[in-house]
């Protein structure tokens, strides 16, 4: 039990952590200062990438992030299915010791 919850909480912040620095990054790139710096030699300019208004980076990260709260939901689903089963395993134990073997 201790493990999913530590799962949810990473995942979260994984997710946090992707959201915010893909956001960043794309805000930065529309009002055109790239993050990116290139070698001099490099065969794509710095002025194409930030004429480029459409990058596939922001709904790659939005999918990333999806991805981790849908693993976030299902931790959490699994983690109340653990108490349910738990509390009818403990209700089944209690009916068999009153009435007996």
């Amino acid at each position: 039990m201790m493990c999913y919850k530590c799962s949810v909480i990473i995942l979260i912040l994984s997710s946090l952590c992707t959201i915010i620095s893909v956001t960043w990054n794309h805000v930065v790139d529309l009002y055109g200062n790239t993050t990116l710096d290139f070698p001099p030699t490099f065969p794509v300019k710095k002025e194409a990438l930030i004429k480029k208004h459409s990058t596939h980076v922001f709904p790659m990260g939005l999918i990333t992030t999806t991805l981790s709260l849908f693993g976030v939901i299902m931790f959490l689903y699994e983690i109340r299915s653990l108490k349910v089963q738990r509390k009818l395993n403990a209700q089944h134990a209690s009916k068999k010791v009153m009435n007996g073997p």
